[in-house]
């Protein structure tokens, strides 16, 4: 009889752990599917234009033992103002004339824009 009983214990404990991976892993590929959704929301590129403005400032903003990222502030022709990552070895020159790529995201046509070059150097 004890013989049975810890037989039966035993595969109730093998269920309860094959239960518990199960759970975790249906926990970790909900998360991998949410993830996978923002970035193909954020990312997935739908529409791009090239877009022209003004250069009017420079922001830097601190990141965390790493110093600091710049973005150039940029006047868009239409009169919109963004602020444009700015690239490693790409100088900032105050007013002078920018072209940048829009990207608008498949879903939601959510806007970003990233830096091309300035205009004199494309002469």
């Amino acid at each position: 009889m004890k013989e049975d009983t810890k037989r039966q214990l035993d595969k109730l404990e093998h269920q309860d752990k094959l239960k518990n991976i199960f759970k975790a892993s249906c926990a970790i590929g909900a998360l991998l599917l949410l993830i996978s959704a923002f970035l193909i929301y954020r990312y997935s590129p739908g529409e791009t234009v090239t877009v022209s403005g003004v250069v009017t400032g420079l922001n830097g903003v601190p990141v965390y033992k790493r110093g600091e990222v710049l973005y150039l502030i940029v006047e868009l022709d239409n009169g919109k103002v963004v602020e444009v990552k700015k690239p490693i070895g790409v100088p900032f020159i105050k007013d002078e004339q920018v072209q940048l790529i829009e990207i608008k995201t498949f879903i939601f046509g959510n806007v970003r824009y990233n830096f091309k070059a300035y205009i004199k150097d494309m002469k």
